[in-house]
Order: C-alpha cells, then sequence, then structure tokens
C-alpha cells in the first residue's frame, strides 16, 4: 500500500469513527495537549511503590506525559528517553537489544529496571532490555523515569534506577486514538487504541473497563552512512586478505570496502487490558527483528544479506489485586513472562560455517512471579509499606553457534536438560537451567511540616547468586512552598544474565574445536553505590528548575577475559586458551556529575515551551583484565545537553525543535597500555537537531511532518558489544517523515 493510501485509509476511518462516537464522548482538543501541568503535581507511584506527587519525593525523577509523546511523535522508549537528563541514545545500537539508552553513563538496557504498568518486562535470558518499536509507548499515559540505585524496593536489574512505563485506562470515558506515519527508506508505523467502561450487572453496579492497544512498524533499510573508512576490514584486521577461502569464504567487496544492501528492522504488538472491580487483567505480545551484524567489524560480519537477523517474542500474562481498607492499601501482582528468541536469528560470519556463514542462535526463559505488596498508614504522617516476591526462572541461554535452525520442540519450559547434542561438540552450547529468586522488603515513608524521609531496606535470596542486602535514604526538606533540597544514598546490584553466565561459542577446524567462548556459571552479581544532592525551585506553575550532583560507584565489574581451558571439560581443543567472563574484584568504576533542567510551559501569546538538560560529569576507572587506570568514565562524555523547544506558529501550527549535543568520550573497547591510548579510543562528539511541524486539523485531527537529523551529521552512537565492534557505531543519517493520527475521549 502506498504511503498516500495509508494516511487516506486513516482519514476514513478518522470520519466514521467521530460519525459512531460524537454523542458519547468528549473531544479532545488541540489546547488540551499543551495545557498548563505542574511538574511537582504529577503523582508516580514507581519511586516508593505507592502513590506520591513528585514534589513529595526525595529521589530524581522525570516524568514523560503522553502529551509530550504525541508532540513530538515519540515511537519507541529510546526516542522518548532522549529528553531526560544525562541520557544518551543510540537509535542504533546493536542486534541483542535493538536500540541503546545509556543513563549517567550506564547502560538503562542493562542497568535499569524496566516495568510495564509496574510489571517487569525484561526476560531474565536477555543480555538486556530488548528495545525496538515494540512496546506501547504510543498509548501511554506516562512514562516515570526514576534514576539512581532502587534496588531498595525492586531488587536485582534496578542498579541505574527505573522505568515504569503506564498506559493509558477509560477510567469513565471512551478513548479512542490511531495514526499512522511514513517515512523515507521504507519506514512506516500504525497504532492504535480503543477502551471504554461498561455498567453490567442487574443494577449496573458493577464497571468493566477495558483497553485494546496495537503497534506495527517496518523500515526497509536504516539509512547508515557507507561511504567512509570506518567500514575498512582492515582496520580490525590487518592481516585481512579477501577470497581466501581457508579464512573469509563468505566475504564479500574490495580488500577496504564491503558489499552492502539494506539494513532492515521490523516491530509489533498488542496488548488487551481488563478491570473488573479491584481485579485487572493484562496480556500482550511484542516481536522486535534487527538486523544481527549492526555495530560489528567487517572482517568478522557481513552486511550484505538483509535475512540475517536478530527476533524475539515476549508474551506477557499479568494478574493485579489493588484493594484499599481504611489505613490498609493491598496490591498483589502475578505475572508470566515468556521469552522466544526466533529460531531463524544468525550472525552472518565471513568466516566458514553453516548456511553460508550464517550461524543460527537460539535463546528461551520462562519467569513466573508473584509479589505481595502492603501499605499501612500508621498515622497521618507516617506510612509503612512492605513488599515479598519469589520468582521461578527457567532458561535456555543463547545456544552455541548452529548450522541450522534448531528444532525448538527440544526445549520444554523449566527443563533442566534438552534432548539434543551434536556428533562433534556434544551437548556444548545446550545449558538449561532453572533458578529462583526469593525477596523482601521494608520502606517508612515520614512527612511533617517541611520535612519528608524515606528509609527501607532488601533481602535477596537468588538460588544461583546468593544473598543481597540493599538499604536506602532519602530526606527532602522544603525550603518554602515552591523550593526544597534534597539528597540519598542507597546501594544496589545487577545479577550476572545467563548470557553472560552462560556464555559458548565454538566452531569446528580440521576434527577439532576452537572453543571462542565457554560458560563461567561462577560469577557473581555487580555492586554499586548512589548518592545525590539535588534542589528544586518553582518559579511558576509554567517554569521550574532542577540541579542534582551524583555520584555513582560500581564493583566488581564483569568483564570477558582469555583464560587456560579445562581440557576435562572441553576436549579437542585447539588451543589451550579461550574467553571466560569473570568478576574483576579490582576493578571500579567512578562517575561524579551534576545536572541541570529548566522547564517552562505555555508561555506568551505563542505558547512558548522549552526543555533544556545540561550535564558535566567527571569519572576514574580501574579497568578489568590490568588495562590500567583512566581518568573517564567510559562512553560518558563529559558534556552531554538537550533543548527543546515549541512554540505555535499560526492559529493551529505547532513547531517542535529539538537539538542534541555532546562532548568527545572513549569507546568500552580501551586498553590503557596501548600507546597513545587517549587518541586511537576517543569517540568525537556531535550536535544535531530534528525539526517537527503539527497542524491541528481540527480538535480530534493531527497532520505533522518531521525530520530528524536535519544536517545530516555522521556521528556515532553507542558501541555494540565492548569486544567486535566498529571504531564507532554509526547513526542514521537525515530522514523525513508524515504523519496523521486522531484521538477522542
Amino acid at each position: 500500500m502506498l504511503a498516500f493510501e495509508k494516511i487516506l485509509l486513516c482519514i476514513v476511518f478518522y470520519c466514521v469513527f467521530s460519525k459512531i462516537f460524537a454523542q458519547n464522548i468528549e473531544r479532545l482538543g488541540a489546547e488540551d495537549l499543551r495545557k498548563d501541568i505542574s511538574i511537582y503535581d504529577q503523582t508516580v507511584v514507581s519511586a516508593s511503590r505507592s502513590e506520591k506527587k513528585i514534589a513529595d519525593l526525595p529521589v530524581t525523577i522525570h516524568v514523560i506525559t503522553k502529551e509530550q509523546i504525541s508532540q513530538n511523535g515519540y515511537k519507541s522508549l529510546a526516542e522518548a528517553m532522549q529528553e531526560v537528563p544525562t541520557v544518551r541514545v543510540s537509535r542504533v545500537g546493536n542486534g541483542i537489544e535493538g536500540e541503546i539508552f545509556l543513563v549517567r553513563g550506564l547502560r538503562g538496557n542493562y542497568y535499569m529496571k524496566i516495568l510495564l504498568n509496574g510489571i517487569p518486562i525484561a526476560p531474565s535470558v536477555a543480555l538486556g532490555m530488548p528495545i525496538g518499536e515494540q512496546l506501547p509507548i504510543q498509548q501511554v499515559e506516562r512514562i516515570e523515569v526514576i534514576t539512581g540505585a532502587a534496588s531498595a524496593i525492586y531488587g536485582a536489574d534496578a542498579l541505574g534506577g527505573v522505568i515504569n512505563i503506564v498506559t493509558q485506562n477509560p477510567e469513565d470515558n471512551t478513548i479512542t486514538q490511531a495514526g499512522t506515519s511514513t517515512g523515507q527508506f521504507g519506514y512506516f508505523n500504525n497504532h492504535f487504541l480503543v477502551g471504554s467502561a461498561l455498567d453490567v450487572g442487574k443494577a449496573k453496579k458493577r464497571t468493566i473497563e477495558y483497553t485494546l492497544w496495537g503497534n506495527y512498524s517496518k523500515q526497509d533499510d536504516l539509512n547508515l552512512p557507507t561511504n567512509n573508512n570506518l567500514w575498512n576490514p582492515q582496520n580490525y584486521n590487518p592481516d585481512f586478505v579477501q577470497g581466501v577461502p581457508v579464512y573469509t569464504p563468505n566475504y564479500k567487496g574490495s580488500n577496504s570496502r564491503p558489499e552492502f544492501s539494506n539494513i532492515p528492522r521490523q516491530a509489533y504488538s498488542f496488548g488487551l487490558n481488563v478491570r473488573i472491580g479491584d481485579f485487572l487483567i493484562t496480556t500482550s505480545q511484542m516481536y522486535r527483528r534487527e538486523h544481527s551484524s549492526i555495530g560489528q567489524e567487517t572482517s568478522s560480519y557481513f552486511y550484505y544479506n538483509p535475512e540475517t537477523f536478530w527476533g524475539e517474542r515476549v508474551r506477557q500474562i499479568t494478574g493485579i489485586y489493588q484493594k484499599t481498607l481504611d489505613r490498609f492499601s493491598l496490591t498483589t501482582n502475578l505475572s508470566w513472562l515468556n521469552y522466544r528468541l526466533d529460531k531463524q536469528s544468525s550472525f552472518a560470519l565471513v568466516f566458514e560455517g553453516g548456511e553460508n556463514g550464517r550461524q543460527y542462535k537460539y535463546a528461551a526463559a520462562d519467569d513466573v512471579m508473584a509479589e505481595q505488596i502492603i501499605t499501612y498508614k500508621i498515622n497521618p504522617n507516617f506510612e509503612l509499606t512492605a513488599g515479598a516476591i519469589y520468582q521461578i526462572s527457567g532458561n535456555l541461554p543463547k545456544t552455541n553457534d548452529l548450522p541450522r535452525p534448531i528444532d525448538t520442540k527440544a526445549y520444554r519450559p523449566f527443563a533442566r536438560s534438552i534432548d539434543l547434542s551434536d556428533p562433534l561438540f556434544g551437548k556444548f552450547g545446550y545449558n538449561p537451567i532453572v533458578y529462583t529468586n526469593v525477596g523482601g522488603f521494608l520502606q517508612g515513608y515520614y512527612s511533617k511540616s517541611r520535612l519528608i524521609a524515606i528509609a527501607g531496606l532488601r533481602y535477596d535470596i537468588h538460588s544461583k547468586y546468593g544473598d543481597s542486602f540493599n538499604p536506602r535514604l532519602a530526606l527532602l526538606y522544603k525550603l518554602t512552598d515552591k523550593a526544597s533540597l534534597r539528597s540519598s544514598w542507597g546501594t544496589a546490584f545487577k545479577a550476572p544474565t545467563p548470557n553472560n553466565s552462560y556464555n559458548s561459542i565454538a566452531i569446528p577446524v580440521g576434527g577439532q574445536i576452537l572453543y571462542l567462548a565457554v560458560p563461567n556459571p561462577q560469577l557473581k552479581p555487580e555492586n554499586a553505590t548512589n548518592f545525590e544532592f539535588g534542589g528544586r525551585y518553582q518559579l511558576s506553575n509554567k517554569v521550574n528548575i532542577e540541579v542534582v550532583a551524583y555520584q555513582n560507584q560500581i564493583r566488581r565489574l564483569i568483564d570477558a577475559r582469555q583464560t587456560e581451558i579445562d581440557p576435562v571439560l572441553y576436549p579437542n581443543s585447539l588451543t589451550p586458551t579461550t574467553v571466560k567472563y569473570f568478576n574483576d574484584d579490582k576493578a571500579f568504576a567512578l562517575l561524579r556529575g551534576i545536572q541541570l533542567s529548566l522547564r517552562a510551559s505555555n508561555l506568551t501569546k505563542y505558547k512558548i515551551s522549552s526543555i533544556f538538560n545540561l550535564s558535566y560529569a567527571k569519572g576514574e576507572e580501574e579497568l578489568p583484565q590490568e588495562k590500567g587506570r583512566i581518568n573517564a568514565f567510559r562512553e560518558m562524555p563529559q558534556w552531554l545537553g538537550f533543548w527543546q523547544f515549541s512554540f505555535k506558529l499560526f492559529k493551529n501550527v505547532w513547531i517542535v525543535c529539538s537539538n542534541y549535543f555532546a562532548s568527545n568520550w572513549y569507546s568500552r573497547s580501551i586498553d590503557a597500555k596501548e600507546d597513545y591510548w587517549e587518541s586511537k579510543f576517543l569517540i568525537k562528539g556531535f550536535y544535531l537537531m530534528n525539526l517537527q511541524a503539527n497542524v491541528d486539523v481540527s480538535n480530534n485531527l493531527i497532520l505533522y511532518g518531521k525530520i530528524t537529523n536535519v544536517f545530516n551529521t555522521v556521528f556515532a552512537g553507542a558501541g555494540a558489544y565492548g569486544f567486535g565492534d566498529l571504531l564507532y557505531n554509526p547513526q542514521p543519517l537525515r530522514m523525513m517523515y508524515l504523519g496523521i493520527s486522531f484521538s477522542f475521549k
């Protein structure tokens, strides 16, 4: 279907729906999307596990509202995170995790707890949360972003903070929204949400609320710069020679430039939420597909086959019960998360093996969680929140390279063995495991006069990684009704993923085995300590400012290193060494920084609004594997900024201009012992601009056009994996989009 026909079809839908619902719903006007909202009067649930105003919370919180998502045309979580202070986004990241975002230098996919309506959605077996356009970002009510250690109430994976994606619900209204957008290089996105509240029963005293949503997007090519020296395979292997069958039979191109084809991506999702009284039942399915070679060096991986991809499906079913009884508030969460890697997922190697260089992979996970949270309001000034959680996970970690797709029937959920083997490798690369985590937390919230305090702790017992104890203390003092100071301290931990603990890569070489990586189930969690001191000042309902100073320190870093191979466990080895992941007790990473955030909304008759973020950070690291000490924090620019301003150009035309800039930073693959490392591993900073124009055709219909990377800047994102990467990870060049959206409420 042509782009024009898609937009025309949406206009027809708009006309039909407007007639059907005109008498039963309240129209959502264009001005409603740009109304004055005091940031600190907004309520969130993620920061303390109970509903609180931002003004009454002594932690760093950023809320991305549905109005901001609509105004900016955000399609993915990473794209929306661009406006959060200290965040740097890589829309081209890697095949396994998709889009990557870094918060205070930490990879958010890996170090932040990502929730959908308060329930974790990151599969336990995955390297990090896979992010694309499969998440319901266009259907959200808000996205709550809490930065800083949060393991005191969320346990593992909350080392860098928490992100809670809260979807819309109809409450007393009927809601209908839909939209489509199309762009260059075969980009297409469709989304919808419908919901209503129905009175049922003999006397119609019971209400059933439902919300149905869906997304679909695709892009035929990422539009990466391919005409520079970045792709030269000799940059990564000086001995690389084209056309030597023993080494590179699947390589195509010249000695200095490989052959390229389109680099596509695809995603879809759908979900249903049903609330009956105090019960909420949700179900969703999300699929993401990304080219598996992106960000990886061309002397090992090829880019000429668009069918080489990494794809996975995530299904979730949850049941939530919420009840308030006088001073008690009860929440019971039950969740089943099912993850399956697409069995056609593969890496594209220039070396011999598999089907024309395609090495297939497979992984699976089932996570069942039960959580009980109780909040007791002892008196008007003090409340206690307690929680207990039990999770059991059955995993098949990422397999060895396979010459053909796996028979998925060979793995059963929660199996401890798998009925598969290889004549040469035996059971190598098949490591099904089952483990449990039991945790509990207790938190007190005190508020009297101008002082607010939070004190809490959590204890977790992991059947594979042992126990962990994490406290948190936070204080806020209100100097006036509009100004406050706060500080917080907490610890956190990140348990290793089975993707690391059971990393298995081996290839056959003349009857022997070249073990490139072998499992290390003895890995331990990384530990972190976080400290913050900040201040907020609300000049008016339209203008507010926030300054935060912070320090993050991570110890017991996980890193891959060469080690001697055990000939008993791994016979017929071609070499005496292989790669394993280890905890390096001597290594650490320390980052200190200060961030400024200024927000203004609907100033003057032109409705000028602005978000301005600026951060300065300085770090130091003792690198793993005794690679030396550096006076920097890898992948974190010293200066990082974001400035977005919007204004009303004409009666129904709105302009949004978003600007991003970053100073230089060092890549993850740095080795301080190498000569000239300061320049060799230095990645250049960048400035880029996005422009969007929104036209309010009616109270319910909006047309928009968007240009990303207006100046066609060649710039780098976060490194793909930290090993086997390109010199830098190139990001998309200029792209243009057109879209249409309509909504009723």
